[in-house]
């Protein structure tokens, strides 16, 4: 697949890099040719390549589960729970965006 964009705005590499591992739905081709992924399956930039979280999905959840630290993180999305090396920024996701009680 080629994408051009005069702005810039190109569709997400995590995105096309997980169409990858699967058989292509109706819907993933139509996503692929327009260049427009679906939304619901819009997960952000991989932050833990261990078990394939990305940032739209932590964001989520510690806003909706008013996480405060790392270790919660990793109990709800085991995030940061194997080789450890995407800690530091889970930590600075928390740090940027900290839930309404404050971090640990």
């Amino acid at each position: 697949c080629l994408f051009l964009a005069a702005d810039h705005n190109l569709v997400p590499r995590h995105w096309l890099a997980g169409l990858m591992n699967k058989t292509l739905s109706k819907a993933d081709r139509s996503s692929l040719l327009s260049g427009c992924p679906p939304e619901a399956q819009d997960v952000g930039p991989t932050i833990c390549a261990c078990f394939g979280v990305g940032s739209a999905k932590v964001l989520e959840a510690i806003k909706s589960k008013s996480l405060t630290c790392v270790q919660e993180i990793g109990e709800l999305l085991q995030a940061g729970t194997n080789c450890g090396s995407c800690k530091p920024e889970l930590a600075r996701l928390l740090q940027e965006n900290p839930p309404k009680g404050g971090l640990c």
